[in-house]
């Protein structure tokens, strides 16, 4: 039986993604830190591959080494050695769980702590000058629209809005139903002005676009009629921001930034906006809290009389 690190870490790969229900971005992260980890390893003992008998004898200094060499030599983010460690730790555990190591110490290595950057958000007023920037007396311009008000009205990655299918939205009830990561589905309510542009691009301009008769029902079509990429969607926020003459980037994610930080700005439930967004972890949505915690540190040193 070959135990090398590499034929271990396609076990791991592989339970991630049919045991774990990982999100194969997650995964690839994973392979892509583990093998940086094995290289590192394979120059340290000077050996050609790195077997599962080393893993078992691994000291936990060594562990921390790699961690130094990753900070000092090649100047890494702590985010970025944060999410390393996370992928060492999930490897071991992985091990010791198919009981192919005896003792698992990594638990012991404490992640560091880093500055996480705040999420960008637009105000209400530049959301608005967005909203309005598409020019709906053209086709492309109703789409457009009705894609500009979807993701600010939901909070969608840009994954999810491109993957969105024509069954997956209740106009009804004013309902999508949002496969996002790790497969997990979840029921996303969306806005009264959301389902009239959805609806006038769905009744008055997909069927224009849908040059190449597509077998599946994406309901989303570019200009050629085929389904968005992400870079197109990017490319569509972009345009838009630079007519509007916005100074700062805009991306799918700065709207999803938005959609959460406003709805906390004005009382809603933490709880909610994470069912919302589909964050698994209630410590991914508590970023917000620290933007809409300045907003109110602001607003108290401004109106306060002793402020």
């Amino acid at each position: 039986m070959n135990n090398s690190f590499s034929t271990l870490i396609n076990d791991f790969l592989l339970y991630l993604k049919i045991e774990k229900n990982l999100s194969q971005n997650t995964i690839v992260s994973y392979e892509h830190d583990l093998i940086q980890f094995n290289e590192y390893l394979k120059k340290y003992f000077q050996k050609n591959e790195i077997e599962l008998n080393d893993l078992k004898n691994l000291k936990i200094e060594i562990i921390l080494k790699f961690f130094e060499n990753l900070r000092n030599e090649l100047k890494e983010k702590e985010s970025s050695i944060a999410r390393k460690l996370s992928a060492i730790k999930a490897f071991f555990k992985f091990l010791s769980l198919e009981n192919l190591i005896d003792e698992n110490y990594t638990f012991l290595i404490l992640t560091p702590h880093f500055n996480r950057k705040l999420p960008v958000y637009l105000s209400p007023y530049e959301v608005e000058l967005l909203l309005n920037a598409p020019d709906t007396n053209k086709l492309e311009g109703i789409r457009d629209k009705a894609i500009l008000e979807l993701l600010y009205a939901t909070g969608l990655r840009v994954s999810e809005l491109i993957n969105l299918k024509i069954n997956d939205i209740n106009f009804e009830e004013k309902l999508l139903l949002v496969k996002g990561k790790g497969s997990k589905y979840r029921w996303v309510p969306f806005s009264d002005t959301a389902k009239n542009w959805l609806l006038l691009y769905y009744q008055n301009v997909r069927h224009k676009l849908n040059k190449t008769a597509l077998a599946d029902d994406t309901f989303f079509l570019n200009s050629k009629g085929e389904k968005f990429t992400r870079q197109g969607i990017n490319y569509l926020l972009d345009y838009y921001s630079k007519k509007i003459g916005l100074q700062k980037k805009i991306s799918p994610h700065k709207l999803r930034h938005s959609f959460a930080t406003h709805l906390l700005l004005n009382g809603s439930d933490i709880r909610f906006v994470q069912e919302l967004l589909g964050h698994s972890n209630i410590s991914t949505t508590q970023i917000y809290t620290y933007v809409t915690n300045l907003k109110l540190r602001e607003e108290f040193h401004k109106y306060h009389p002793h402020g």
